[in-house]
C-alpha cells in the first residue's frame, strides 16, 4: 500500500493535463474530459502512436471499465477494428475507439462494416494532421522531421468520408459539445483537431537516459527527493 500511495501521489502532484487545456481544444484536455463523462461501464479501444500516449497521460479510468490497446504491437488501426469486436462480444455495453488520424486511413474501410451491421461505436479522432508519436521522435533526436507532416503526409476531411458511408459525424470545436455527442445512440464519427501537436510530457529527455529522467526535468533537489534508489552517474548532464 505504501508503493501504491506514492504512485497516487506522484500522479495528482505531477498530471500532465493542466488547465489550459482545458479551455481550448486541446488533446490532452479533451482525453481528460472524455474521461469523466464515459460511464462505468464502458469498453474502450484505444490504438496506437501519440493517441494511445495521451490515454496514459490523460485519462483517468473507473471501476467496472475495461480498457483494450494494442501498445507495444503498435498496429496502426486496431482499434476501429478491436472496438467492433468488443461490441459484437459484448452489445450491452458502450464501447468508445480513440484513434488517430494515421491510423483511422489504414482501417477506414471498416466504416462499411459499421454501418451495415449497426455497431452504436462512438469513434474519436484524435486528428492532429501529422503522425506525431514519429514527429516527435525525431524531433527529441534532432533528427529530420520528414514523412510525417504536413510536409510528406496529410489528412483527408474525416467528417465528408463518415457521411458518404451514411453515419452521422462532426467535427469537435468546442469541448461542451462532448457530452451530446456520447448521449447519441447510433454510431458517430468525430474528428477533434489539434493540428501539428505532438509535445507530449511527461517524455524522455533523451534516448539514451534511464525512464526516471523525464522532460520537463524536476528541480535537481526534487528530484532527488523523488529517487528511491541512487539516480544513475551523469543525471545532471542528462537534464
Amino acid at each position: 500500500m505504501r508503493w501504491l500511495d506514492r504512485c497516487r501521489d506522484w500522479m495528482l502532484r505531477y498530471d500532465p493535463v493542466r488547465s489550459e487545456h482545458l479551455e481550448e481544444l486541446h488533446h490532452y484536455g479533451f482525453v481528460r474530459q472524455l474521461s469523466e463523462l464515459i460511464p462505468s461501464n464502458a469498453i474502450i479501444v484505444s490504438d496506437t502512436g501519440g493517441n494511445v500516449i495521451m490515454m496514459g497521460h490523460c485519462f483517468r479510468s473507473k471501476i467496472g471499465q475495461r480498457i483494450f490497446s494494442s501498445n507495444g504491437n503498435t498496429p496502426m488501426g486496431f482499434a476501429l477494428a478491436g472496438a467492433m469486436g468488443a461490441w459484437f462480444a459484448q452489445p450491452e455495453r458502450p464501447v468508445i475507439c480513440i484513434i488517430g488520424d494515421g491510423g483511422m486511413q489504414l482501417n477506414i474501410q471498416e466504416l462499411q462494416t459499421i454501418r451495415h451491421y449497426k455497431v452504436p461505436l462512438k469513434v474519436f479522432i484524435l486528428n492532429n494532421g501529422i503522425l506525431g508519436n514519429t514527429k516527435s521522435y525525431q524531433r527529441v533526436n534532432n533528427k529530420a522531421e520528414l514523412a510525417c507532416g504536413p510536409d510528406g503526409y496529410s489528412t483527408p476531411n474525416f467528417v465528408d468520408i463518415a457521411v458518404a458511408y451514411g453515419i452521422e459525424s462532426f467535427r469537435l470545436w468546442n469541448l461542451g459539445d462532448l457530452k451530446d455527442a456520447l448521449a447519441d445512440q447510433g454510431p458517430l464519427i468525430v474528428d477533434v483537431p489539434h493540428l501539428e501537436f505532438c509535445t507530449y510530457e511527461p517524455r524522455l529527455s533523451r534516448w539514451d537516459a534511464p525512464i526516471e529522467e523525464m522532460h520537463p526535468p524536476l528541480p535537481g533537489k526534487e528530484f532527488l527527493d523523488n529517487m528511491l534508489v541512487e539516480p544513475l552517474e551523469g543525471w545532471e548532464s542528462r537534464r
